[in-house]
C-alpha cells in the first residue's frame, strides 16, 4: 500500500531528521529516526505487527533520547528517537530492497531508493524476515564454529554476519530461526513463507565480477535482490 501511494518507490531503511545522514553518535542526542517501520505505520496503524511471538524484543528500537544504554544493546551507541515511538521490533528489513539511502555511516555511499519496477522477481525478493539485532563486535552463535568456517570459505562476505564490526548495517540484523529451525519471511509481492534451514531461498545475482552468486544464505543473510544485487555493496 505504501509503495502504491509512493509511485512505486520503496522507503529507505532509515533517515534522520537532522539531515546530515549519520546514525546517532555518543554526544549527539535527540535525533529522530524515520525508519521503514515509521513509513508504513499509517498503513499498519499497529506497532504490534512488527513483533514476533517467538521473540517480541529481538530488536530494541529505543524511544528514549537519554537512555544510551538501550542503544548499546539496541542500535548504534547514541541517542535514538523513533518518530512513532516504536520501542521493539522482531523483523529485519532487506537492506538492498529498502536501501540505507539516508545513512552515511559507515560507508559514505548514497544508495538510491528502489522501485517495484526494478525487481525482476518480486515473489522471490525478501522484504522482512525474522531477525534480531547483533551489536558490533558480538559473535553470531546461530551457527557452530565449523559451520561458520565453511560459510566464510564458500562466501567471504559471511564473515561480516559472523561478527559485525560496524554499528548499523545489514550485518547487524542477521536472519534468526525462531521456530525449530524455521524462519518466517515476508516477500516483496506480499506473501509470507516459513523457510526451513535445509530449503533456503532461491535466487542469484551479480556480486562484483561474478554474475551468478547466491543472493540469500540461510539463515543469516536475507539481503539482496535476485537478478539485481547480492553482497557487493556496503
Amino acid at each position: 500500500m505504501y509503495v502504491t501511494d509512493a509511485d512505486g518507490v520503496y522507503p529507505p531503511v532509515v533517515r534522520m531528521d537532522n539531515g546530515d545522514g549519520y546514525v546517532p553518535q555518543n554526544g549527539n542526542p535527540g535525533n529522530i529516526v524515520y525508519a521503514v517501520f515509521d513509513a508504513i505505520m499509517p498503513y499498519t496503524k499497529n506497532k504490534d505487527i512488527f513483533l514476533s511471538p517467538g521473540d517480541p524484543k529481538a530488536i530494541h528500537w529505543s524511544e528514549s533520547p537519554n537512555n544510551t544504554s538501550t542503544i548499546t544493546g539496541g542500535l548504534s551507541g547514541g541517542a535514538w528517537v523513533s518518530a512513532n515511538k516504536i520501542q521493539y521490533a522482531s523483523f529485519g528489513p532487506n537492506f538492498r530492497l529498502f536501501e540505507d539511502t539516508m545513512v552515511k555511516l559507515p560507508y559514505l555511499i548514497p544508495h538510491p531508493v528502489r522501485s517495484e519496477g526494478g525487481l525482476p522477481e518480486p515473489a522471490a525478493t525478501t522484504m522482512f524476515y525474522d531477525a534480531r539485532f547483533l551489536p558490533a563486535g558480538q559473535p553470531n552463535k546461530d551457527l557452530t564454529t565449523a559451520q561458520w568456517d565453511a560459510e566464510v570459505a564458500r562466501n567471504p562476505a559471511a564473515a561480516a554476519y559472523r561478527q559485525p564490526m560496524v554499528p548499523f548495517s545489514r550485518w547487524n540484523f542477521p536472519g534468526t530461526p525462531r521456530y525449530s529451525g524455521v524462519l518466517v519471511v515476508n516477500f516483496a509481492d506480499g506473501h509470507a513463507s516459513a523457510v526451513k534451514g535445509n530449503a533456503g531461498l532461491p535466487g542469484v545475482a551479480p556480486e562484483g565480477a561474478a554474475t551468478d552468486v547466491r543472493v540469500y544464505n540461510y539463515p543469516y543473510d536475507l539481503n539482496g535482490i535476485p537478478g539485481v544485487v547480492a553482497e557487493d555493496r556496503g
